[in-house]
């Protein structure tokens, strides 16, 4: 990876972001190299914050009754 295509450790919540995007919209390329980035400069707390926004944005909402399956 080229110095200029790296993350500073500062972007890693908008790193999750991207991840999170990613994983709603399917995009598995997209997610590798993301999760690739974001392995390089992660700690544990980044992690769990990564777990977390995923369980957020895949639990259902208050209207999931309402959603076709």
């Amino acid at each position: 990876m080229d110095a200029e295509e790296e993350v500073p450790s500062a972007d890693v919540p908008g790193l999750i972001c991207e991840i999170v995007r990613a994983v709603r919209d399917g995009d598995d390329p997209r997610i590798r190299v993301l999760l690739e980035r974001l392995a390089q400069r992660a700690g544990t707390e980044a992690l769990l914050l990564l777990r977390t926004r995923l369980n957020e944005d895949l639990s259902p909402g208050p209207d999931a009754a309402d959603r076709p399956e």
